[in-house]
């Protein structure tokens, strides 16, 4: 492991920010009046923010091996201990931003010795040893170039914070850039589980993928879309429908409340478009197509979002700060309606093409197509002396073998251990075509 590389190479970043904290606070949007609120909170989490950056790039070692559910309580620690302590410190000890900065430092800090202890017991197979904790730079370098294309969707994100802040100060003042805020998270709040639901399937799509078993490729695709779009729709219009009551939930400001509530109806308006969109990306990325996933992020906020940023409050001066709000509707209207075409082709495309190609435990000759059926079936194998191999053939229809025991029948015998899986309706190949280690070890068939 490389913690003590990574750990290295945040403490210049800190004492970076902390050296230029005054022109990166005002670039995000701070004001005069907001400064040293802003200064407080920032110096307190500045110094602990190492423990977050630690415990995000450790949760993974624990995630990786298969330990999600202690993964999961590694974020919810610290997220539940930072509501608890929050009060406690800004109001109970009268501390105000300072004590919110230090009951968040603290929390992360209790994540950090969870995950630490996690990876220091017995459990784990990646146990930390003092002895790997000198940097490893070879290695490192290659964690940076595969971090390169993440790392900068961030940086992205950050600029995009940066340019909607500094025009909702110029269009409508401190009240909303406070307002903004609270539209940045109930963006995550819905947009988060939305994004679970479309990471989860990964995994499936991959390993379907891998195996050759194309229509349950499609089969989780949709599921996952389907899933994505109706949690974001429910969501998504809840927030739209009471805006009030969720600007609300972070502060009981009337004038907040009165110009934050129509900011946040607009801002997620077109938030069911979402669901497709996260399914979309992850797809690609599933399917091996990651540089697609990173266009259609890069289309959505480089390309369209800021630039609508400035084109939209010069279009409509009337319109005021609801102008730079328009822009997000709009760029994720486009995003979604360009990413539903192309993902249409790229998936008629992909796995069309997979289709043709012949599995890699058979020879080329060993196909033919199917011309009655539209796709590829494989030959009937035969012995050394031309004779058909009669050992494996199709399966017999026969009245005493049920769907399940057919889906497990290779050359008169039933393995029961095989997985069940059933062939499409014209009996072709790809989710119906499996492949057992006995029969990959002698070039055998097994038609489901």
């Amino acid at each position: 492991m490389n913690c003590r590389g990574a750990f290295s190479l945040k403490q210049p970043i800190t004492i970076t920010i902390l050296l230029g904290k005054e022109p990166i606070l005002r670039l995000f949007g701070a004001s005069s009046a907001t400064m040293p609120f802003a200064d407080q909170y920032m110096t307190i989490y500045c110094l602990g923010t190492v423990f977050v950056q630690l415990t995000v790039g450790m949760n993974y070692y624990i995630t990786t091996q298969g330990f999600a559910a202690t993964a999961m309580v590694t974020t919810m620690l610290g997220g539940v201990l930072n509501i608890v302590l929050d009060p406690v410190f800004m109001f109970g000890l009268h501390m105000g931003v300072a004590g919110a900065a230090l009951a968040t430092v603290l929390s992360q800090m209790a994540s950090f010795v969870w995950v630490l202890l996690f990876l220091f017991g017995k459990k784990t197979a990646l146990r930390i040893r003092l002895k790997n904790m000198r940097p490893d730079w070879p290695i490192l370098k290659r964690i940076m170039i595969l971090g390169a294309a993440p790392c900068f969707m961030s940086a992205s994100e950050d600029v995009l914070h940066i340019c909607f802040n500094n025009q909702v100060l110029a269009y409508g003042g401190d009240v909303a850039v406070s307002a903004m805020t609270i539209l940045f998270t109930m963006f995550q709040v819905v947009l988060l589980p939305v994004e679970g639901i479309a990471q989860g399937s990964q995994p499936i799509i991959s390993y379907n993928y891998g195996a050759k078993t194309y229509a349950r490729v499609q089969e989780t695709v949709s599921l996952a879309l389907k899933a994505a779009t109706v949690l974001a729709v429910v969501m998504g219009f809840t927030v739209v429908g009471l805006p009030e009551m969720f600007i609300r939930i972070f502060s009981s400001d009337p004038e907040l409340v009165r110009v934050g509530a129509p900011m946040l109806r607009l801002y997620m308006l077109v938030m069911f478009l979402h669901g497709p969109n996260c399914t979309f990306q992850r797809t690609y990325t599933s399917l091996g197509e990651g540089k697609k996933s990173f266009f259609f992020a890069f289309y959505r906020k480089i390309i369209l979002l800021i630039p609508l940023l400035y084109i939209l409050p010069a279009a409509l001066p009337a319109w005021g700060v609801m102008s730079v709000v328009l822009a997000e509707p709009i760029s994720d209207t486009l995003t979604a309606l360009t990413n539903a075409v192309y993902f249409r082709r790229f998936m008629g495309k992909k796995l069309g093409d997979e289709r043709k190609k012949p599995h890699p435990f058979f020879r080329n000759n060993d196909l033919y197509h199917d011309k009655s059926q539209g796709c590829s079936r494989h030959r009937q194998p035969r012995l050394p002396d031309g004779r058909p191999d009669l050992r494996v053939g199709p399966v017999p229809e026969s009245d005493h073998h049920s769907d399940a025991e057919r889906g497990r029948h290779v050359g008169g015998r039933i393995f029961p251990h095989l997985p069940l899986l059933r062939a499409d309706s014209r009996g072709c190949g790809g989710a119906g075509t499996v492949i057992s280690r006995e029969a990959s070890r002698g070039h055998r068939r097994e038609n489901v």
